[in-house]
């Protein structure tokens, strides 16, 4: 499994982990969730954002996730980015 990249934002002033494999089962989600968290406990601002078309975060957290961020605890919010949500916002 590869490693996270960390990329620097510099116009944003912020941080972006992104995890990502072509193999399922290596434990990408939850990786993810477990940087998000403590990231988030730290006192950061962080979304967590799935790409897709179903939620696994959503059945995680109980909370309904969609295009818009939606705030599941103090300083984590989730989004679920669907091709076609993606594309009405930048077509």
């Amino acid at each position: 499994m590869n490693a996270p990249a960390t990329v620097s934002t510099p116009l944003l002033g912020e941080n972006i982990i992104a995890v990502a494999s072509g193999k399922g089962g290596v434990g990408k989600s939850v990786l993810a969730a477990a940087l998000a968290q403590k990231l988030a406990r730290e006192g950061a601002r962080t979304l967590l954002v799935e790409l897709g078309e179903q939620s696994y975060f959503a059945n995680v957290y109980g909370h309904s996730v969609g295009y818009a961020p939606v705030l599941v605890r103090p300083n984590f919010s989730l989004a679920l980015w669907r091709g076609e949500d993606c594309l009405r916002e930048y077509v």
